[in-house]
């Protein structure tokens, strides 16, 4: 809804999604707190809805993501290769996690470790008849944090992107 029209009745109701010198359209996806991330992918939606915003990480509406994608900030050094592996996340990135992503091995997923949720790629271990994920092994890029196996609905989405500052 926009602003002027909710005060005086006047303009657009719903304004088009807002756009670049080039015509592209824009999107904003939430960042959340780790603390907002529940147990499982079916009750993430109820929980983000009550959840407020960090912030926004603004994408092109090209991206091919669900509207529940969501963004958060890497906080630890987990997923940083002492081998200096482009697919390093470090502490300050913000990944875009979508939940309505199907994991494959070698995704990074976000996922639920008992009460902590975690960044890392997975590993599937065993598969169902439909081929979804049963077990799977969350595996860190550094070598100083342990692989730890979960079951397949623990994982709760796919990164779908990243935004990284770089220093000036």
């Amino acid at each position: 809804m926009h602003v002027d029209w909710l005060l005086t009745g006047r303009g657009p109701k719903n304004p088009a999604a807002p756009t670049t010198k080039s015509g592209v359209s824009l999107r904003q996806v939430p960042i959340m707190r780790w603390t907002d991330i529940s147990s499982t992918a079916e009750t993430l939606r109820a929980q983000l809805a009550n959840a407020e915003a960090r912030g926004y990480v603004v994408v092109p509406e090209t991206e091919d993501l669900s509207a529940d994608a969501f963004a958060l900030e890497i906080q630890d050094d987990s997923m940083v290769d002492p081998q200096g592996s482009p697919l390093s996340l470090y502490p300050g990135d913000t990944v875009i996690i979508d939940p309505s992503l199907e994991p494959r091995a070698g995704s990074t997923v976000l996922a639920k470790d008992g009460k902590k949720a975690l960044i890392r790629k997975v590993r599937v271990l065993a598969e169902n008849e439909q081929g979804k994920s049963e077990r799977v092994a969350l595996v860190p890029l550094n070598p100083d944090f342990p692989l730890k196996e979960v079951a397949g609905d623990r994982v709760i989405g796919v990164m779908a992107g990243i935004y990284r500052r770089v220093e000036r």
